[in-house]
C-alpha cells in the first residue's frame, strides 16, 4: 500500500468529513418571480409545502425529489430541467428556437 492511501485510512481524517463538490444551483426564486409569483401561490399551484419552496429557495438545500421539481416546474411552465438555469437565459434559448 502506497504512502497516500495509508494517510487515507488513518483515523483522524475518518472524523473529518467529506468535501462535497458545489451541487448545481436551483434558480426556482428567480422563475417563481418571472412568473409573478408568491411563494404561497406557488406552493398552493403546485400542491407542494410552503416551507418546501422557502427551504428550496436558500442556498445549499439539497437537491428536491423529482415529483416535487416536476410539480413545481409544471406550474411554471418550464420543464423541470430549466429550473436549473436562469429564466433570462432559457427564454433567450426559447426565443431562439421558435
Amino acid at each position: 500500500m502506497d504512502n497516500r492511501n495509508f494517510e487515507l485510512l488513518q483515523p483522524n481524517r475518518l472524523s473529518q468529513p467529506l468535501e462535497q463538490p458545489e451541487s448545481p444551483r436551483l434558480w426556482l426564486r428567480e422563475w417563481r418571480q418571472f412568473r409573478g409569483l408568491s411563494q404561497v401561490e406557488l406552493s398552493r399551484l403546485a400542491a407542494v409545502d410552503r416551507h418546501t419552496v422557502i427551504a428550496l429557495e436558500k442556498p445549499g438545500h439539497r437537491p428536491p425529489w423529482p415529483r416535487t421539481l416536476a410539480k413545481l416546474a409544471a406550474v411554471l411552465g418550464v420543464a423541470p430541467f430549466r429550473l436549473w438555469s436562469e429564466p433570462s437565459n432559457c427564454d433567450s434559448l426559447d426565443n431562439r428556437i421558435k
